[in-house]
Formats: C-alpha cells, structure tokens, sequence
C-alpha cells in the first residue's frame, strides 16, 4: 500500500522550529517597511496568536488588523513568510529517515504538501529528509491537496495518509475512500477529536506502525 505524508507539522516539526523565526522575520520587514509598532511588544503579540492559530499567514493578517497597519503592511508580511528559511537552525531528521526506510521494505512511499513550492523543496532538504525514499514528491497550492490524491489514486490505487490537518490534509483523500491517519502534532493538536474525516489517530509518528498492524 501507498502510504502518503503532508510534510509541516507532520514529517517535520515546523511549527515548532520554522514558524516563530518566519514570524520574527516578518514582523521586523513590516516595522522597517513603516508599521508604527515596538518590536518586542509585537513579538509576544504574534507568537501568543500562533499558539492556536490554523496558519501563520492568518496570524499576520490578523495582527496587522490590531496594530492598524495597511494593506502595504499585510502584504510586506504575508510575501516574507514565502521568503527562503536562509539562517534558520533546525534539527535533522535522522531518526525520521531510519524509520521511513523500515516502512519502505513493505510500502511505497509519497509526500504531499502545499505552499510555495521553493519553500516547501528547501525545507525537505532543510531537515535532510532522504528523497529517495520516496516514489513521488508532490507540492501543490494551499489547499488543493484533493487534486493531488486523485492522481495518486489512479497510479496506486487507495492509499493511506497521514496529516496534521484534518481539513487540508485528509478530508479530500477520505473523499475518494482512503484510509486517513490524524498525527495530533504542531498545530493538528488543536483540531477536533472524533471527526468523521479520521479513521486513526497518533501522537508521533513512529504511532504509525500500531495503525498499520491492524489494517
């Protein structure tokens, strides 16, 4: 069986990692730009926002809104995050490629991901995820995931995937009869239990052998 994975929040840790130095970064461009705004007074406003925000563009949007900033601002701001992780520290993904490569002896393997397409390849290769573990690498647009998945389908026939976000990530695959895995990490530890979306639910992703013992 195919088994498919978004890439942020549920192969690697970007919430965590990624995003507060994105929103940093986006913050300073907006106040060098002209927003009247205390930097450090704007960080803990941003980083309190992300802690249950559903995307990083919305805390943008959002925090522009309360300190009055323009449009200009907003845009400044949403066009930083997009911007390459250039400087950002993280932490390889070592164990990650140990344990992909005891799922490939028995499945093939997919990531499915959305944003901008640079972004979302530097980040790959940001946390040293070996490619060649996987048959296809698939970056499409926020959202437009369910595309995507049709494909897959056709080429591999039902799959399974396994997501942080239940809406994004795994509705559009149980659509078309997949087996849909919920990972409550990063920001997927906001969303709902019990959905009608999710077949199985883990908290890591090394949960994902207890799943497919009994599939």
């Amino acid at each position: 069986m195919l088994l498919v994975f978004d890439l942020d929040d549920t192969l690697i840790p970007t919430s965590k990692e990624i995003t507060p130095k994105k929103l940093d970064f986006a913050l300073k461009q907006m106040i060098d730009s002209g927003l009247l705004f205390d930097f450090e007074e704007g960080r803990r406003m941003i980083h309190q926002m992300n802690e249950s925000a559903r995307r990083s563009k919305e805390v943008i949007e959002e925090f522009v809104l309360r300190a009055e900033g323009s449009d200009y601002h907003k845009e400044v701001g949403l066009r930083a995050l997009d911007e390459k992780t250039q400087g950002i520290n993280v932490t390889p993904q070592i164990d990650l490629n140990d344990f992909l490569k005891i799922l490939r002896k028995s499945h093939k393997l997919a990531i499915v991901t959305g944003g901008n397409k640079e972004a979302q390849e530097e980040k790959i290769d940001l946390y040293q995820i070996d490619r060649e573990l996987f048959d296809e690498i698939i970056i499409e647009e926020w959202g437009q995931k369910e595309r995507a998945y049709t494909k897959l389908k056709e080429k591999f026939g039902p799959f399974l995937v396994v997501g942080d976000r239940i809406i994004n990530d795994l509705s559009g695959a149980k659509k078309i009869g997949c087996i849909t895995i919920h990972i409550r990490q990063g920001r997927g530890a906001f969303e709902p239990k019990n959905h009608p979306d999710v077949d199985f639910e883990i908290e890591t992703i090394k949960e994902l052998t207890r799943v497919l013992e009994r599939i």
